[in-house]
């Protein structure tokens, strides 16, 4: 059994990660992590920055875990869906922004693989305190 993460290293992602690793450890999955490539020349970050962060935060983590990336050219939502497929996920879990992207509710990876995922997908929302 496993949960699939999508994971971009950003603060949605991060709320994201704690709920698969909670998830994982209560069921004994494994967590497989689709680590989304930055192409945005806007984005100072990096994958690598990405990175970084998810192996200090899997580091401490006891759950086995798998990291995937995706690869040039191939859309986030495809790499997480086939990573759902292939290792017969047991959910998804994706970290979606609060208020969307101001034409949409969610984003179009987020919808994509929301319709089409061959399991659950649990959703987290980053909420700054107040």
């Amino acid at each position: 059994m496993a949960i699939v993460l999508s994971y971009h290293g950003n603060r949605e992602s991060e709320v994201a990660l704690q709920e698969a690793l909670r998830l994982a450890g209560g069921s004994g999955a494994t967590l497989v992590v689709v680590l989304a490539r930055r192409d945005d020349a806007e984005d100072p970050r990096t994958a690598a920055d990405a990175e970084d962060r998810l192996w200090t935060r899997l580091g401490e983590a006891e759950v086995p875990f798998e990291i995937r990336h995706t690869e040039p050219g191939m859309d986030v939502a495809d790499a997480v869906l086939e990573a759902a497929r292939s290792v017969e996920a047991e959910a998804v879990v994706l970290g979606l922004r609060p208020g969307g992207s101001g034409r949409t509710t969610v984003g179009p990876n987020a919808s994509r693989i929301l319709l089409d995922a061959p399991c659950p997908v649990v959703t987290t929302t980053f909420r700054p305190e107040l």
